[in-house]
């Protein structure tokens, strides 16, 4: 058998070429592992592990070097201070994500709405966004829905709202062709990289779906047949959240004023400047409108990537 220091140090020379966290990565993975905190392996280095303990982890280790994201190692993925099952059926919640829950809490917490308030979750993949909606804001002025077009991303979401015990409806749907009724709030991050950024990425995102990385187009395709299907699904003062690739402000906020004449768009950057959010509200059409799928007038910019895949933080309001 082996000692905790050993393995530990062994573990992180095996990731020091392949992930540009090494220590952490190996301290995480062991940590969990052996399910103790990280700090146990500082404090007892020299508490041996089984042959069979050890084979694990460097099993585990080998995976990552392929590049596969710690979460999916890990079977879960904090978000929002809630710990979050993941598999690579649905893409792994990104700290990013977190400032557009913020955005539709900010909101909803404002104002006594004199109704119970219908929100939706467009592509809601593992759930995260809907389910911290729902545990945030309790289900006594407000009723929750998530759809998405993968079954296996909506048994995902499913098993997290039992592990958390959040009350959503759930549907299976492509955008929002299978759903009825209307809704006060809906909020989404759909695939938003460009088809030429996806290509760039591919090495560092292989792992995750690419149907919720990527539409394949360059000019945010699904997002803007969203926009054009949302009249109809909008209550009055309604309003819509989306998570955006910055490089689409221009375009997705002429694509808004098509669909939606009369709203007011506001747009929220995160920690980098970039703006990352857009907030759509004002009184909707009564029909959806015939998209008119538009291509962008800007060069796209790169953006940043780790060996865990796209660089992403946390927001802040313009």
């Amino acid at each position: 058998m082996t000692d905790l220091a050993a393995i530990l140090e062994r573990g992180i020379m095996l990731l020091h070429r392949h992930s540009d966290s090494p220590t952490l990565d190996a301290e995480v993975l062991l940590s969990s592992l052996i399910k103790k905190p990280k700090s146990f392996l500082l404090i007892h280095p020299s508490v041996s592990l089984s042959v069979r303990t050890e084979k694990k982890f460097f099993e585990m280790i080998d995976r990552r070097k392929t590049g596969m994201p710690l979460a999916y190692l890990l079977g879960k993925k904090e978000f929002y201070g809630r710990p979050f099952r993941v598999s690579p059926n649905a893409l792994v919640p990104r700290p990013e994500t977190e400032g557009l829950v913020e955005l539709v809490l900010a909101d909803c917490k404002a104002v006594p709405a004199p109704k119970p308030l219908r929100i939706l979750d467009v592509g809601t993949g593992s759930g995260c966004i809907i389910i911290t909606l729902c545990l945030e804001l309790g289900a006594e002025n407000f009723e929750f829905f998530g759809c998405d077009v993968s079954s296996d991303a909506l048994e995902s979401a499913k098993a997290n709202a039992k592990l958390l015990g959040a009350a959503i409806h759930w549907k299976k749907s492509d955008l929002l062709e299978g759903l009825t009724g209307q809704f006060d709030v809906v909020a989404a991050n759909l695939p938003y990289l460009t088809d030429k950024q996806f290509s760039q990425l591919r090495n560092k995102l292989r792992f995750e779906p690419k149907i919720a990385l990527t539409d394949g187009s360059t000019n945010w395709r699904c997002i803007q047949k969203l926009l054009a299907q949302m009249p109809k699904f909008l209550n009055t003062e309604g309003k819509v959240y989306l998570e955006i690739e910055p490089t689409g402000k221009k375009l997705l906020a002429q694509t808004v004023k098509q669909c939606f004449p009369e709203s007011r768009v506001n747009f929220f950057k995160d920690l980098t400047g970039a703006n990352r959010y857009l907030r759509i509200s004002g009184a909707p059409r009564a029909e959806s409108v015939a998209p008119n799928f538009r291509r962008p007038s800007t060069q796209l910019r790169s953006l940043r990537a780790t060996s865990s895949g796209v660089e992403m933080v946390a927001p802040r309001p313009c």
